[in-house]
């Protein structure tokens, strides 16, 4: 009954400061929410979505989906049709992620577009802890600067803007400690809020949108 086998997909320990941070970012519960653990090595699981890059598929199940089933939604499709999708961190691939700053923050767009899409089509069903939390979290953060100039009244939005904040330095600091790098922390420290609104933003584009 498995239709395919998924494995992880993590950043190289070498390489650009810019790709590091961005991998540190998608690495973290902070920046990959529910979805880390395709970044790193994880526990033994069935998945239903799944991208692409990191999946094989048997040949029966790949050619009854069809030629218009797209790349990056064969996983879905293949758990759509009842197949059953495994994800085994015993095997992992190794390869650059896009850097900071435009590639990344396509590839989240891009990203938070389709899963604004799922939820309109899915309704709540589609709907991840993560996929509530980052738009809120990015919310506290465009709201900050207003409590800040004493034009939103409201202690609790200050200090989730704190709780915001220092969970951006943590993970920033277990980034550095990862790397070896204090550079890599820095830039995953402005990683993270620009990360969280562009999502949202895309998300909310995905959700309203038909196109």
């Amino acid at each position: 009954e498995v239709a395919a086998v998924v494995t992880p997909r993590l950043a190289p320990s070498t390489g650009s400061a810019w790709a590091r941070a961005a991998a540190a970012v998608q690495e973290s519960r902070l920046g990959g929410g529910s979805l880390h653990y395709r970044f790193t090595p994880g526990n033994l699981r069935v998945v239903r979505d799944y991208p692409s890059d990191s999946i094989l598929v048997r040949r029966k199940a790949y050619l009854e989906l069809g030629a218009d089933v797209p790349v990056h939604e064969l996983a879905e499709h293949l758990s759509g049709r009842g197949g059953t999708v495994v994800y085994t961190p015993e095997t992992v691939l190794v390869s650059p992620v896009p850097p900071l700053v435009l590639p990344h923050l396509r590839r989240m767009a891009v990203y938070g577009r389709r899963r604004g899409r799922e939820l309109r089509r899915r309704g709540l069903r589609a709907a991840r802890p993560s996929t509530v939390l980052v738009p809120a979290l990015a919310a506290v953060v465009l709201s900050a600067p207003l409590v800040a100039l004493g034009r939103l009244p409201g202690r609790l939005l200050v200090g989730a803007a704190i709780l915001y904040g220092g969970a951006i330095g943590s993970s920033a600091l277990i980034a550095t400690l990862r790397f070896r790098s204090p550079g890599v922390g820095l830039l995953a420290l402005l990683a993270f809020p620009l990360t969280h609104a562009v999502y949202a933003f895309a998300f909310v584009q995905g959700a309203v949108t038909r196109r």
